[in-house]
């Protein structure tokens, strides 16, 4: 089983990735409104002819938009998770079987780390959220 620094060193490792294609997405965002912007001003265009009129219609950059603010948001998301000093912990299982000595067990075994919080959900499936710092000491 990973330690709680194996899993934030993996994600850690995922953050760059996450954070360069959601910057690639607003870089694409940002030209796609454009067009829609120009495709916008030649739709009005009082000298734009009845065939340019039909072919911007065709466009379909209002959805296309759309899905690449979608796209661009789950990204951030990952990005905004990959670079969290938290992890999250669920275990589940029948009433009196161990669930919360695992979860102690666990986190007790977490060296050079303060225990800043711990919030319980005491129903026969428990939920463990903590929020861990790291102490140096030398």
């Amino acid at each position: 089983m990973p330690t709680v620094k194996e899993v934030i060193k993996k994600r850690r490792s995922n953050t760059n990735d996450a954070k360069e294609t959601a910057e690639n997405l607003a870089a694409l965002e940002s030209r796609i409104q454009q067009l829609e912007n120009i495709r916008q001003q030649l739709l009005h265009h009082p000298k734009s002819s009845p065939n340019l009129i039909e072919q911007l219609n065709q466009l379909i950059l209002p959805k296309l938009l759309d899905l690449i603010i979608r796209e661009k948001q789950a990204w951030e998301k990952l990005w905004k998770r990959f670079s969290r000093d938290t992890i999250n912990i669920g275990v589940a299982g029948r009433a009196r079987q161990g669930k919360s000595t695992f979860c102690k067990t666990s986190v007790d075994s977490v060296t050079n780390i303060f225990l800043l919080a711990i919030a319980w959900l005491v129903l026969a499936c428990k939920a463990i959220s903590i929020t861990l710092l790291r102490i140096h000491t030398d």
